[in-house]
């Protein structure tokens, strides 16, 4: 089993183990094979670069199942055994995760800390960034691709496109790194403007892929280039707030979120631009409406949702748009 975990691919070896399950009648057997199978899923981050450690990750989470299966634990007296020839570190106790519980994969390939994680629409990819993009196939836990943009700092959020074609994600040094998902190519994206440490609060992706960025005080728009297409503020709410959050429809339809900054004040300001063919600009500005908690919409326009605020006795709050 060493040899064929340090000549092969590791799913490769769980296909071959996955073929003998379905060739076997015997349901005790194919039981004992299976959880040796999921403990080399769990372990196959590790063992697909260091198959050395098979031994190693085999004893740390199959020990508690030795006893009530014998094939186990003629496994793991092997490994006890003959693992100190390729390994000497060997656990004497239950040390990870066994199979059987809620983990699958354990994804281990970052070398910092991970502040991004976002699943693909499909459900089938997993993009985390740390100071790298690590694109993850959540079917088999395997590494699909493996993007080093080589920053200076850390990535601290992380979008994805509606198709699934590109990612984003912005660092502490105010740096937005576009990558494509299918190609592995990245650009930086320029922000002359930021010159203060963490000055981005966030980034999302439009529903039309467009790039939005926004600070305390500003928001830009970029496209898949990463060319600025457009630099605004919220200027209709008060001077003093700052900007925590967009919602963007398009350029005539927006909403925003802002606040004092204050620990102790715990109210936020609801402003926006509604579509109005009559305006000379061709949107409105809303009434600003102050909440303290969150914010749900309900439509992809912004017009109707559910928000939390004060009760201020009057019985019934006054709607933020009719």
């Amino acid at each position: 089993m060493f040899l064929q975990v340090s000549s092969f691919p590791l799913q490769a070896v769980i296909a071959d183990f996955e073929d003998a399950i379905a060739l076997i009648d015997d349901v005790d057997k194919k039981r004992q094979l299976n959880l040796v199978v999921d403990a080399l899923r769990l372990s196959a981050s590790l063992l697909s670069r260091h198959p050395y450690m098979l031994a190693f990750e085999l004893l740390g989470r199959l020990l508690p199942l030795a006893a009530n299966n014998n094939n186990v634990s003629a496994l793991l007296i092997k490994c006890d055994i003959q693992g100190s020839r390729s390994n000497c570190f060997l656990p004497a106790h239950h040390a990870f995760h066994s199979p059987g519980g809620p983990l699958k994969y354990s994804l281990e390939e970052h070398q910092f800390a991970v502040f991004g994680m976002q699943l693909t629409s499909d459900r089938k990819m997993l993009v985390t960034t740390s100071n790298v993009f690590i694109v993850w196939d959540v079917t088999t836990g395997d590494v699909a691709r493996v993007v080093n943009p080589n920053i200076d700092g850390i990535f601290f959020g992380l979008a994805i496109t509606k198709d699934d074609r590109h990612a984003a994600a912005y660092t502490n040094n105010n740096q937005v790194i576009l990558v494509s998902l299918i190609t592995g190519e990245f650009i930086d994206v320029i922000h002359e403007s930021l010159s203060k440490q963490m000055e981005i609060e966030n980034i999302i992706f439009t529903s039309d892929n467009t790039l939005l960025v926004w600070s305390a005080s500003y928001y830009y728009l970029y496209d898949l280039q990463g060319k600025l297409q457009m630099r605004g503020a919220e200027t209709v709410s008060c001077a003093e707030q700052c900007l925590i959050y967009v919602f963007y429809k398009s350029q005539e339809c927006m909403r925003f979120i802002t606040w004092s900054g204050s620990r102790d004040d715990w109210n936020l300001v609801l402003s926006g631009r509604q579509r109005n063919a009559s305006e000379p600009v061709g949107y409105r500005p809303l009434k600003l409406f102050k909440f303290c908690a969150s914010l749900a919409f309900l439509d992809d326009d912004y017009t109707r949702g559910y928000v939390c605020i004060e009760n201020d006795g009057c019985g019934s709050p006054s709607p933020f748009c009719k």
